[in-house]
């Protein structure tokens, strides 16, 4: 089960949302980890077939991981302040 389920469960409970909207956040937060499992596979079986043997699978995963770092820290958006309201 990929990390990000539970908090999208929380997320859920916390954050008044459609069942509609839910369901699609859902399904692509699954699928997205599918697909870095089948790339991640792909990627291990290249490095085998390409002669450079087992241990080299890690280090290609390490680089896959460092990528998706890099990628996240380029993408990723400032938080911006909310003003806050007054109080009710």
């Amino acid at each position: 089960m990929p990390a990000s389920v539970p908090a999208c469960a929380s997320l859920r409970r916390q954050v008044p949302i459609s069942e509609t909207w839910y369901n699609l956040a859902s399904s692509i937060n699954i699928g997205a980890f599918n697909l870095g499992n089948a790339i991640g596979a792909a990627l291990g079986g290249a490095v085998i077939g390409a002669g450079l043997g087992y241990g080299w699978v890690s280090v290609a995963g390490a680089a896959m991981a460092g990528g998706g770092f890099i990628l996240v820290v380029l993408t990723r958006k400032e938080a911006t302040a909310q003003p806050s309201r007054p109080a009710t």
